[in-house]
């Protein structure tokens, strides 16, 4: 015992080693952190009421019916769901969700890259199921009818990144003071969905984002070129300057002028 307190008491730490082992243990946190990010579906959803407008000389009536029973609330729901990361997303389910003063009609779902419209989730169609196989006079007292009116899981094969995926939904509620309000859910792992009000944007930054490599290694060649000409040190700092402050810019230009030189190939 005390052979090894004099050891340790002498033993000279060896720093290097120890910074090296610190840095080992910070790569590998920061590595664990970028590697379990989960990566956010941005969604909005607007309401419409659908109903007559009654303005000027005429006065119209509109009625509409659910099994033969007049309508006092039917709203129509856009909701567009946005892949605003840089990663793909493999197949996933979407539950959306209404406040239980609303049932749903209709409703249908695509990706705006693929003219096929999307499938229910399995689950989603085993319940449909079990429900349907009861007689219709007891569905009303079935556990799974209210979920069934209330919700819809959609099955995604894929959402890349930059695709939008939109539903429309058409519900109804029996009151008709009563407000819609949804919700959008997933059990895909890594996955979040982030809701957004629905806004008009004049800038897609989400666009920017994914173009700013291609606009950095665009300003560095101006940045370069500019080297080579016979301006003085203070202006081609400030033109640099600029470059560098607006590479994001530059990518949307290259990516609008590749599209554009796409079209005639």
């Amino acid at each position: 015992m005390d052979e090894l307190k004099r050891f340790l008491l002498s033993a000279t730490p060896d720093w290097k080693a120890f910074s090296y082992a610190l840095v080992g243990f910070l790569l590998n946190h920061i590595w664990a952190v970028f590697r379990n990010r989960r990566i956010p579906i941005a969604w909005t959803a607007t309401f419409q009421r659908i109903a007559a407008v009654n303005s000027g000389p005429t006065n119209f009536k509109l009625v509409i019916q659910l099994d033969s029973v007049p309508c006092t609330n039917v709203q129509c729901c856009q909701i567009n769901a946005c892949n605003e990361s840089g990663r793909d997303i493999s197949a996933m389910d979407i539950l959306i969700t209404f406040n239980p003063e609303f049932s749903i009609v209709e409703a249908t779902g695509s990706i705006n890259t693929s003219a096929k419209t999307l499938l229910l989730s399995s689950d989603f169609i085993r319940t449909q199921e079990v429900v349907s196989a009861v007689p219709k006079d007891d569905r009303p007292r079935h556990p799974s009818m209210a979920y069934l009116l209330r919700n819809k899981e959609f099955h995604l094969p894929a959402l890349n990144r930059g695709e939008v995926v939109s539903f429309l939904f058409w519900i109804n509620s029996t009151n008709p003071n009563a407000v819609p309000t949804v919700n959008l859910t997933t059990e895909k792992v890594g996955v979040k969905m982030v809701s957004r009000p629905a806004e008009i944007r004049v800038f897609d930054w989400a666009l920017a984002k994914r173009t700013m490599p291609f606009g950095a290694f665009v300003a560095v060649l101006l940045a370069l070129m500019l080297s080579n000409l016979a301006l003085s040190a203070s202006t081609v700092a400030v033109i640099s300057c600029l470059l560098g402050a607006s590479f994001s810019l530059l990518g949307l230009w290259m990516r609008a002028i590749v599209r554009l030189l796409t079209r005639f190939v």
